[in-house]
């Protein structure tokens, strides 16, 4: 719920590929919200068809994330599926290294 101060109510944080923090919505409904408005319906039907265990991934995932982080991300994965491990770092801050 948001006050009339402007406060956004609940958010998510999400680190982008690129490194840069992003606050996302963290309610259904104010996902629903900040999508553009011929999304909506779309956007009611997939939730209502994914089961519970499910709606966090495809709520953040699927929703939240603008489509061109999604489309960095995504790229980045197949960079990594095709053994260029360029950028990546681990937990613990070191390089990529294949597994062998």
């Amino acid at each position: 719920m948001t006050d009339s101060n402007n406060d956004p109510g609940p958010v998510y944080t999400h680190v982008s590929i690129s490194g840069g923090v992003r606050v996302l919505p963290n309610t259904l409904g104010a996902i629903r919200a900040a999508l553009p408005e011929d999304r909506r319906a779309e956007f009611d039907a997939e939730m209502y068809s994914t089961p519970l265990e499910h709606i966090m991934r495809r709520a953040i995932l699927g929703w939240a994330i603008p489509p061109e982080e999604q489309e960095q991300a995504e790229a980045a994965m197949e960079r990594v599926r095709q053994g260029d491990l360029s950028g990546v770092r681990g937990a613990d801050g070191e390089p990529g290294r294949p597994v062998t």
